[in-house]
């Protein structure tokens, strides 16, 4: 019987915490604390690539961001490093970090030389009203061939084609997802699914959101939903577009 080669230091990293999100049970923090220092050991954009993964699991956004940018400078331009982008992806998409998604996006346009780069910051724009952003896209690239992607442009009719509007209901997703991204946050909880699209309901189109969230009764559910509601309500909007919104929060 062949020797059984060691786990590379990253992939065993990445197990512990894919093992963790599937079983629900939380990584006690003595055991994070030995993963960072196992990361600590890796070269380069790896490091912090795997460093982004972690803190995504602590749920500490801005040392997951600091990691992420520090992966992207780590990066060996002219290589191709498409593992590192797509950890580095999954440690903002897994809490639904779209406006980082955005801001990286924006700030290292190199980025939208990967596939799955270029579909996140779409579908990240599309949930922020960014449809300008949406648009630069498919101008530079063109719809992914083959992935299910929606058309910004079926969301510029939804606004009228109004640039006041779609000005707007950016700056009120920016504040509807802020309020859930805190929510989160504050419950120490995980997103399981993200749901974002137009709908119909008989009479007239409107825009459907639903959060699923992990190991959340239906109860709980109920309770954040309430809280998030009240948060949303802040933002005053009498648009009818912005108006026909339904957010919703479910366990799972």
């Amino acid at each position: 019987m062949a020797p059984r080669l060691p786990k590379r230091i990253d992939a065993e990293i990445y197990d512990r915490l894919n093992e963790s999100i599937n079983s629900g049970i939380a990584i006690p923090e003595l055991q994070l604390h030995g993963l960072i220092r196992k990361a600590e050991k890796l070269q380069a954009s790896h490091k912090y690539a795997c460093l982004a993964a972690i803190y995504s699991h602590a749920l500490d956004y801005e040392r997951t961001v600091e990691n992420v940018e520090n992966a992207i400078n780590s990066l060996g331009y002219g290589s191709d490093e498409q593992d590192c982008v797509d950890n580095i992806l999954s440690a903002l998409t897994n809490n639904m970090l779209f406006s980082d998604v955005l801001y990286l996006s924006k700030k290292f346009p190199i980025l939208l030389n990967y596939k799955s780069w270029q579909k996140e910051s779409y579908n990240a724009a599309l949930c922020n009203f960014d449809l300008y952003h949406c648009e630069r896209i498919v101008s530079d690239f063109g719809l992914l061939d083959g992935e299910e992607t929606k058309n910004y442009e079926e969301y510029w009719c939804y606004l009228d084609n109004d640039t006041q509007l779609v000005n707007k209901a950016n700056e009120y997703m920016a504040h509807v997802l802020g309020g859930l991204t805190a929510l989160v946050r504050k419950n120490n909880l995980r997103i399981e699914s993200f749901n974002f699209h137009l709908a119909f309901d008989g009479f007239e189109d409107y825009i459907e959101v639903i959060v699923s969230l992990l190991n959340t009764s239906m109860d709980k559910a109920i309770d954040l939903e309430f809280e998030w509601h009240a948060h949303i309500a802040k933002f005053y909007v009498s648009e009818a577009q912005l108006c026909n919104m339904a957010f919703s929060i479910e366990g799972a």
